[in-house]
């Protein structure tokens, strides 16, 4: 579960400018992006032993993407570095997503104080 940033937050695959900050149950949080532009998300940096709650946050400057997170709200902490996205539109679609990725085992993700700022 987590944040994301994309060109279009309704086209499969082919949306490019994708990256994302997601918690998971086991793995920490994760600053993934897709590196090639074909909208699918193929690389990414891990910090291991972060468990929700957590907040997460995405920032764009220009055409980079970082990921961050926060155990208290206050103080962020980046997720590796600065990624470059592939071809950005000037407004990127942004929200939220959940997944499992295992279509026998279903997940439940609260999210809380959403803010996007321009």
């Amino acid at each position: 579960s987590g944040v994301v940033l994309r060109n279009d937050l309704t086209g499969a695959y082919a949306s490019k400018s994708y990256a994302a900050v997601l918690v998971t149950p086991g793995n920490g949080v994760v600053f993934a992006q897709d590196t090639n532009g074909d909208g699918l998300l193929d690389a990414q940096a891990v910090k291991s032993g972060i468990t929700a709650p957590v907040w997460v946050k995405i920032t764009r400057t220009g055409n980079q993407a970082s990921g961050f997170y926060s155990t208290d709200g206050t103080t962020w902490s980046q997720i590796g570095g600065a990624a470059a996205l592939i071809g950005p539109e000037q407004t990127l679609d942004a929200g939220v997503l959940h997944t499992s990725h295992d279509r026998a085992i279903s997940g439940i993700a609260e999210f809380s104080k959403i803010t996007i700022t321009p």
